[in-house]
């Protein structure tokens, strides 16, 4: 009955007014009493009120600084296209570096049954996936590697020193090679940028970039896997 004494409308409103601020029981009561000329009701009725009828809990939110996350994710774009630009105008080859995973049994095995009848039906069971790591660079394919398990750190450095010798073996890449003018492009995954790759890096004297986060169409090799996986789903599982 206690509650009844209380207008909704006028609650609504004083909250809406104030929903950027920090507002007690006690000053809501008195804005109240502005609003309506009396206040009929002590603070716990207020607050069984709010809770019952409103459905609100005074309790702290969790607040997300969009300006200092778009702040940060504009000062990485800005990094990122600096150097990509600096590398580019002064000749630099690029290589790109990215892995994917082939899975053949990505298709529904779903059909038309009579749920009366007998359901059973044959099932290949489930495939082991693919790993394929790629680099990539305007001469084509320089090294890949292909394994049946999830690419590790450590699978991906004894990629990348294979790859690095495949590169300063090539005839093509003598001429940037001398004037160390080779940058490798790879995306923020942590097996990119394990403490013993860092120091394969700077031992060798390797430039790296990484690029923006979750901007993948930068990456050459993301398309080079698109055409592959095109060729390759199509080619599995024609047929029921």
């Amino acid at each position: 009955r206690k509650l009844n004494l209380i207008n909704k409308g006028v609650i609504e409103k004083i909250l809406s007014v104030n929903k950027d601020r920090h507002i007690s029981l006690r000053e809501l009561r008195i804005k109240y009493k502005k609003e309506t000329g009396s206040s009929p009701f002590s603070l716990e009725t207020l607050r069984k009120f709010i809770r019952s009828k409103l459905h609100l809990r005074f309790i702290k939110p969790t607040f997300t600084n969009y300006k200092r996350t778009e702040n940060r994710y504009l000062v990485i774009c800005h990094v990122f296209l600096s150097k990509m630009i600096d590398y580019l105008i002064n000749g630099y080859n690029v290589i790109y570096i990215d892995e994917s995973s082939f899975i053949n049994n990505h298709k529904s095995f779903k059909t038309w049954l009579n749920p009366t009848e007998d359901r059973t039906r044959s099932y290949p069971g489930r495939f082991k996936s693919t790993s394929l790591i790629v680099a990539i660079s305007t001469d084509g394919v320089l090294h890949y590697n292909k394994n049946f398990s999830t690419n590790k750190a450590t699978d991906f450095l004894e990629f990348f020193k294979k790859l690095h010798e495949k590169v300063k073996e090539k005839e093509e890449l003598k001429n940037v090679i001398e004037k160390n003018k080779i940058v490798y492009y790879m995306d923020n995954a942590p097996i990119h940028c394990t403490k013993e790759l860092i120091e394969f890096y700077e031992k060798n004297n390797i430039k790296v970039i990484y690029g923006i986060p979750y901007n993948p169409e930068i990456n050459v090799a993301e398309y080079f896997f698109k055409i592959i996986k095109q060729v390759y789903f199509k080619r599995i599982f024609k047929n029921k």
